[in-house]
Parts: structure tokens; C-alpha cells; sequence
């Protein structure tokens, strides 16, 4: 999975579902990011 792939370059797993949620959403707020992260956690 792509967040495997960014831990594995040295992503925290938190860190890795925000940039996750990011892409996903686009331009957003903090806290729309913030909710939608753990969601997006399996991709």
C-alpha cells in the first residue's frame, strides 16, 4: 500500500495519513484534513 511506501521512506504513520488525506482532498482546511486522515488510514 502507498502508506507502507511512506513509512518506508521515513513517514510517521500519522504522517503518512495526513499526506494521504491531503491528496485525497486538495485544497482543505486543517481540521477537514485532520477528520479525514484516520478514514483514509487503510489506502
Amino acid at each position: 500500500m502507498l502508506k507502507n511506501t511512506l513509512q518506508k521512506i521515513g513517514l510517521t504513520d500519522k504522517e503518512a495519513q495526513i499526506y494521504l488525506a491531503s491528496l485525497h482532498l486538495g485544497p482543505s482546511t486543517v481540521s477537514a484534513i485532520a477528520g479525514s486522515a484516520p478514514k483514509l488510514a487503510g489506502l
